[in-house]
């Protein structure tokens, strides 16, 4: 009896691997992997080539939890039904052997199914979403030797899996690897549940894509049309310009508009504006370089 039990918790374990190692894969940050690989880290150049044929390594890992589950099934219901069919029998229950016997297989099945899904898939995807790294790491050795083993039962999967998708208008070859705004936006969102990102950082790349698609020559003055100043220009000159323009500050040059020396500030001519426009003057005077 204890040599079975061990069997099945060997069984739960096997399937355990193969669901961390799903989830930790799918998990996985690629472009993370990619800079690791590209430093030469021989795991992550696995890791890449695993990734780049989902559909194997995928069928892989299906094989793998198929078998355990099923062979874990037929050897608990032959190794523990008829053991307790024996047991039962000592109750004078009254009932026949075969009903006794799918009775007890009917226990074994909803007992086995409870410790399987417990044990051998929500605890090890559960810990593979918060570890999957560490875990695709620790994995990805035996995956690609288990891959290289199933290869060609994993080959007809995979066609007889591509046949089937293409009957719903689907690619299997084709990848989305295209990032929309809004997932943009919603991984900024809970970086900033995650304390990854502050406000004042969200705020700014929210409002990046507040930006329209405009060229240099939409939203900026050319330079013919540019209303500048000469630095000599005189005091009465310049309030005229101010009134007439509107501008809060205005370029000053020497010689040419190409010669730019300053900005001036209209707001440090208010005091000037009822002043007697006769007087000395000298642009520089209040001009910012």
């Amino acid at each position: 009896m204890i040599t079975q039990i061990i069997f099945l918790i060997i069984l739960i374990a096997v399937n355990a691997f193969f669901a961390a190692s799903e989830i930790a894969l799918i998990s996985l940050n690629d472009n993370k992997i990619k800079l690791m690989a590209e430093a030469g880290d021989k795991k992550a150049v696995l890791l890449i080539k695993l990734l780049g044929e989902p559909s194997r390594f995928l069928a892989t890992i299906q094989i793998g939890i198929t078998l355990a589950g099923f062979l874990a099934s037929a050897f608990a219901a032959e190794s523990f039904a008829d053991p307790l069919v024996g047991i039962l029998r000592g109750f004078n229950i009254p009932l026949s052997e075969s009903v006794l016997k799918v009775s007890t297989v009917t226990v074994i099945t909803i007992i086995l199914s409870y410790f399987t899904l417990v044990f051998g898939e929500l605890v090890p995807k559960r810990v593979a979403m918060k570890k999957a790294e560490g875990i695709a790491f620790s994995v990805v050795k035996p995956l690609v030797i288990l891959s290289r083993v199933t290869n060609p039962f994993v080959k007809f999967l995979t066609a007889s899996t591509n046949f089937f998708v293409r009957l719903f208008g689907i690619d299997p070859d084709s990848t989305d690897d295209d990032v929309t705004e809004e997932e943009i936006r919603m991984l900024i969102d809970v970086g900033e549940e995650k304390g990854a990102i502050d406000q004042s950082e969200k705020r700014m790349i929210n409002n990046i894509f507040e930006f329209n698609d405009k060229k240099a020559e939409d939203i900026m003055t050319h330079r013919m049309e540019l209303t500048g100043v000469a630095s000599d220009t005189g005091l009465k000159k310049l309030i005229d310009i101010v009134r007439e323009e509107q501008y809060s500050r205005i370029p000053v040059y020497e010689g040419s508009i190409d010669n730019v020396v300053g900005i001036l500030n209209v707001k440090d001519l208010l005091t000037l504006i009822s002043s007697d426009t006769d007087r000395d003057f000298s642009i520089g005077d209040y001009m910012r370089k």
